[in-house]
């Protein structure tokens, strides 16, 4: 129900915004927009069409040349003077401008429309002057002229109403067309024999705020000055038999034979025969005012019936007849009203209704919902809303979380980031993404790590108000020691090795040379054969 209110205001804000938009706007949308007026260039100069700010001349129009005009704008002394219209530029293009009154006159008298475009009252429903009405000759009290008025107090059933919220009517010899504005008309088109509910104390107004287009600013104040309360109506009362108007802001109804104006957001809409099952524990309130008080809790998955149901912005609520009270959720995460914000229901922890004709309306199914909750497998995880921050446990040999998020459709988009080779104090970041926006979330990640155990310290090592050598310092330095002992022996036998070298050679040089005796002998016997000889 609270998204179907949704769409529908902002159905309204876009109409309402479009119609003040389009006056600076090209169209190309087809034929000129509601009503259909013609009308001639009288002034023999021509007729310079403006801009919004009546300044630059977006087309002039030739004397005694024929246009169509969109409708008058009379939303503001600005324009008073003026017609805004619309012409085709082009093939299937209309532009918009400002004409002055003065150089043209409206070629008809009589409104004429199409069948198409009449919204015919097939229901019989009835108008209401609260105020004596004058009848025109077509939707404007400017372009057309007055053919009679309506008294004040008069029901009668119209035969079509156009947008602009205007009226054809046929009263008694008059044919033509009445407008609401201003208040001046209630209707029961939509709430014909309709029941509501006050959802606190609510003031009854002699009249709602009034819209004035076409009147004096003077007159405006004067209406507004007769304003007043005219009765206050108690939270919880039932009331019957209303009349709306066409700004849908306020209902005109009786309260004690007084009759008057509430703001439409201070009553309930009948759901007599629908039911509501609750998603969670639920506070019962005694109304849905900022003065409400907690009368109550329901159980997770209880039934009620229900009668009324009020949805407007942030708060959504059901009358339960059985509790005497109502089911009451802020769809804000956090309510001003409340001092005490651990007892504000959250987003999707509210009701499924059921409807009279069996229709069910679950939050959870909407695509653009928030998600319901996020899981994380074998981990007995709980998911908590309003909370973005969690402490995750590793289980042994896990290096990565499998989430799952829920609902999971195409319209959720889950995004993980450094979720791998997880390890003590890693920090792994959930982002889903729904229509409501990106929620981000963060993991911060505990390991089991086995203890590395404490090293030992050598007493030989631990002096006076030292700590001593751990054993691992010990191994380095004795290791250390044994590399240098090794390098010095190694160093010591090449030094040693390259002094006896050196000295064996100088001995060899010194040494005289030393003949063979056997051969000196043969060599001397030799010499004493010759000489014999």
């Amino acid at each position: 129900m609270k998204r179907r209110t949704k769409i529908r205001n902002l159905i309204s804000l876009v109409i309402l915004f479009s119609l003040i938009c389009v006056i600076n706007v090209k169209a190309d949308a087809g034929p000129p927009m509601f009503p259909k007026l013609e009308f001639e260039v009288t002034n023999k100069d021509g007729a310079k069409c403006y801009d919004y700010d009546l300044e630059k001349v977006d087309k002039t129009f030739k004397y005694g040349e024929v246009v169509l005009t969109r409708a008058e704008d009379e939303y503001s002394d600005k324009y008073k003077n003026y017609y805004n219209i619309e012409y085709e530029s082009a093939k299937d293009t209309y532009d918009s401008c400002y004409i002055k009154k003065a150089d043209i006159v409206v070629k008809q008298e009589n409104f004429k429309i199409d069948d198409d475009e009449k919204d015919l009252n097939k229901e019989g429903y009835q108008i209401w002057t609260l105020e004596d009405v004058k009848v025109y000759s077509g939707p404007s009290k400017k372009l057309y002229k007055e053919l009679g008025s309506i008294p004040k107090d008069t029901k009668i059933v119209p035969q079509y109403n156009l947008t602009e919220y205007w009226y054809y009517i046929e009263y008694e010899d008059i044919k033509g067309f009445v407008s609401s504005e201003a208040n001046a008309i209630v209707n029961n088109r939509e709430i014909k024999d309709s029941k509501y509910m006050t959802i606190q104390e609510t003031e009854l107004h002699s009249m709602g705020t009034i819209y004035v287009f076409d009147d004096s600013e003077k007159d405006k104040i004067a209406r507004n000055a007769q304003d007043k309360v005219v009765a206050k109506i108690p939270a919880n009362t039932v009331l019957e038999n209303a009349w709306a108007t066409d700004y849908e802001r306020y209902l005109y109804l009786s309260y004690n034979d007084t009759y008057g104006f509430i703001e439409s957001y201070a009553v309930a809409y009948n759901c007599t025969g629908g039911r509501v099952k609750t998603l969670g524990s639920l506070p019962v309130y005694d109304n849905l005012g900022e003065g409400r008080k907690k009368i109550g809790t329901v159980d997770v998955d209880s039934n009620y019936k229900v009668e009324y149901h009020y949805a407007n912005y942030a708060t959504d609520g059901y009358y339960v007849p059985e509790l005497k009270g109502w089911l009451y959720n802020n769809y804000n995460n956090y309510d001003p009203d409340k001092k005490d914000q651990t007892d504000v229901i959250k987003p999707r922890n509210f009701v499924i209704y059921i409807t009279p004709d069996g229709d069910i309306d679950d939050p959870r199914d909407y695509d653009d919902a928030l998600f319901d909750t996020i899981e994380i497998k074998g981990h007995d995880f709980k998911y908590v809303y309003g909370t973005t921050t969690y402490t995750i446990e590793l289980n042994e040999g896990e290096t990565k979380l499998e989430f799952v998020v829920t609902p999971n459709n195409d319209s959720i988009k889950v995004f993980e980031a450094n979720n791998f080779n997880l390890k003590n104090n890693s920090v792994v970041t959930l982002t889903i993404v729904d229509a409501n926006g990106p929620h981000v979330f963060t993991f911060n990640i505990k390991a089991n790590e086995p203890e590395v155990p404490k090293e030992k310290t050598d007493p030989i090592f631990n002096g006076k108000g030292g700590k001593g050598l751990t054993d691992k310092e010990l191994i380095i330095l004795c290791v250390a020691g044994g590399v240098f002992l090794a390098l010095t022996a190694v160093v010591t036998i090449i030094l040693v090795n390259k002094r006896k070298k050196a000295t064996r050679a100088s001995e060899v040089v010194e040494e005289p040379v030393k003949e063979d005796a056997s051969e000196v002998k043969k060599e001397d016997k030799k010499k004493e054969d010759l000489e014999d000889e």
